[in-house]
């Protein structure tokens, strides 16, 4: 999670969209997509990827 908000920022950061963020967790997307509740040891950095997915062309798939 840590590794997915650093890109984003940084891609954000660089004017770098629209972005596609690839990630392998179907965990992850389901909580990031508000599916799932949040553990509360991932609390901060999803709600961070939240705001910085909001209003933005950011697109997210799993692989």
């Amino acid at each position: 999670v840590v590794a997915l908000r650093s890109g984003l920022e940084f891609c954000i950061l660089n004017n770098l969209l629209p972005v596609i963020l690839e990630i392998d967790s179907f965990t992850i997307k389901q909580i990031l997509d508000g599916i799932w509740e949040v553990p509360c040891n991932m609390a901060c950095e999803i709600k961070m990827i939240s705001r910085l997915r909001d209003h933005r062309d950011v697109e997210m798939s799993i692989h």
